[in-house]
Order: structure tokens, then C-alpha cells, then sequence
């Protein structure tokens, strides 16, 4: 099959943007951000499954509008009263689709990044932990999503631009099993990648002011008197830091 060939691009796009959403989250300043009572974070349903589906679906669709743009300047381009003027033209509004879909990118980066910034400072756990636990489900949607892309570059190289706009539909629903499967595995896998890296817990209501323990209950009684108040957000006295200490080093429950 076609979209086969252009799969390890897609893979690899997806790959990059995902490296760039941690350097994101890596530079993003502390600002804890309470996430949904829902999926990725805790098991959600068929209904969450097809919103997150949808929602992947938009953005396909603004992909995919990129190699029809294309494919739309290249006819103009190649009409039989084509001019000098008329193919630099071409290659400027070619440019333009260009850069707004890297544009698009690097603001998805942006979003994805800060919100996983975001949400580690809640859960008080590492960044690079949560976007481990991110990596099951945004490694296939973004491969689906990057598809049409990455045929359009196939078109390009292969000189098939005038097969551009039945390509770029040939992989919008190559895409499609990719979106939906990765759908699914946010909704009922990723949240055990999440409670096997982090202590995240499902509960009926995320805990309000921070998460369980941390990514370690060990490293709980090296917090300083400092450390625990900014968790909790409390003033503690001497006698509640000790007691919480040994509460933290617990394994931790479900609630």
C-alpha cells in the first residue's frame, strides 16, 4: 500500500514534534494546571473515546487542507496559459501553505508542551515522566495526523504533484485507524502507563492543590519544612511534616 511508504516520515515527523514538546516542557516555568477527570489521566468510556477521535479529526482535516491547497496551485500553475510570473507565483503561495502548516505545528508544540509543564507541576511529579506516559496514545495520533504530509513529499520528490489532491485523500483515511486506535489507547491504556511511571491514582475527583505523593514515595522525607508547604499549599507545624512524612513514604491508595 501507498501509505506504508510514507509511514516512517509521518513516524518520524511525529517523533520530532514530540522531542520539541519536551524541550517545551523542559523551559516552561512552574505553573500547576488541574487537568480533567478524564482521560489521559483516568480511565474514561467509548464517549471520551469518540471525542478524542473528533477532535484528532479536525486536525487532520487542517493537514490535509495543506496538500489540497497544493494540489490546487500546482493545476494553476500547469494551465495551458501558464506564464513566468504565473510559476513564481505558484511557488510562493506553495511557500505560504508551507508555513502556516509549520506555523500550526509549532504552536501545537507550544499547547502540548506548557500543558505538560502544567499538568507535572500538579501531580508534582518529573516532566519527562508524564510525557513518557503521553507517548502510548501521541505517537500513533500524530503519525496518522502527519500522514497527508508526508505524502505530499512523496509527490513532490516523485514529480506527482497533479496526483497530489488523490493522494493527500488516499492518506487522510490511511489516517484514520491510526487516530482511532490511538483514541482508545488514551482512553483505557495510557492511564495505566501513567499510574505505572508516576503515584497518580484514579479517583471519583482529582485531589484539589496537588497530586498523591510524587513520583516517588521515597523521596518524600527529604522534603524540607519549605518544600512541604509549597506542595500542600498549608503551613505545617513540626509534628504534621513528620506525620505526613511517614504518610507519603506509604504506598499510596486508591481512593
Amino acid at each position: 500500500m501507498r501509505a506504508l511508504r510514507w509511514l516512517p516520515v509521518s513516524l518520524a515527523a511525529a517523533a520530532a514534534l514530540l522531542v520539541v514538546v519536551l524541550v517545551v516542557a523542559t523551559l516552561s516555568g512552574e505553573s500547576p494546571q488541574l487537568p480533567e477527570n478524564g482521560p489521559p489521566f483516568a480511565t474514561g468510556n467509548i464517549a471520551d473515546a469518540a471525542t478524542i477521535f473528533a477532535e484528532n479529526l479536525l486536525v487532520l482535516l487542517l493537514y490535509s487542507m495543506g496538500g489540497v491547497a497544493a494540489s490546487v496551485i500546482h493545476r494553476w500553475r500547469d494551465a495551458r496559459a501558464a506564464t513566468a510570473n504565473r510559476a513564481v507565483a505558484s511557488r510562493l503561495a506553495v511557500a505560504t501553505v508551507i508555513v502556516l502548516l509549520l506555523l500550526a505545528a509549532c504552536r501545537q508544540a507550544y499547547i502540548l508542551g506548557h500543558g505538560l509543564a502544567g499538568f507535572a507541576d500538579y501531580f508534582y511529579v518529573s516532566r519527562w515522566r508524564l510525557w513518557l506516559g503521553v507517548l502510548p496514545h501521541a505517537l500513533p495520533e500524530l503519525t496518522g495526523i502527519f500522514l497527508p504530509v508526508a505524502a505530499w513529499r512523496f509527490a513532490g520528490r516523485e514529480g506527482r504533484q497533479r496526483e497530489l489532491l488523490a493522494l493527500t485523500v488516499v492518506a487522510a483515511l490511511a489516517a484514520l485507524p491510526l487516530l482511532a486506535g490511538a483514541a482508545l489507547i488514551e482512553v483505557y491504556i495510557s492511564p495505566k502507563a501513567f499510574r505505572a511511571l508516576t503515584c497518580i491514582v484514579e479517583s471519583e475527583r482529582f485531589r484539589g492543590g496537588g497530586g498523591d505523593c510524587g513520583p516517588e514515595p521515597r523521596e518524600c522525607p527529604k522534603l524540607s519544612p519549605a518544600e512541604f508547604e509549597r506542595r500542600y499549599h498549608i503551613h505545617l507545624t513540626g509534628a504534621e511534616i513528620a506525620g505526613d512524612r511517614r504518610n507519603c513514604g506509604a504506598s499510596p491508595k486508591r481512593r
